[in-house]
């Protein structure tokens, strides 16, 4: 009976002994998952601050190509005015040798 006692409490021991380990074991991984799960928040919380300065990026790049388009735009039409009274100039001009010349 005594020695049946010894063998049961023997065991139990075992059994205790097994379960520290495996709690051991699942707090490790507990504290691994911790680490992890940190990192990725970090990791999340970077891609949004590099997300939102590439919209303002395309933003600030969407607005210098219009204004650059807009200064095209300009430049095209000063180029279309000049080019036409230079067209008027050389008729005036052509105008006026034709007068000297009759004259």
């Amino acid at each position: 009976d005594t020695q049946d006692s010894v063998l049961s409490i023997q065991e139990i021991m075992g059994v205790i002994t097994e379960m520290n380990e495996i709690t051991a074991s699942v707090a490790g991984a507990i504290e691994e998952q911790n680490a992890a799960t940190a990192e990725i928040g970090h990791s999340v919380e970077q891609a949004a601050g590099s997300s939102q300065s590439v919209s303002t990026s395309i933003i600030e790049v969407s607005s210098a190509a219009e204004q650059t388009g807009t200064a095209a735009s300009q430049v095209y039409d000063a180029a279309e005015q000049l080019s036409n009274e230079a067209s008027s100039l050389k008729h005036t001009v052509e105008s006026f040798l034709q007068g000297v010349r009759a004259a």
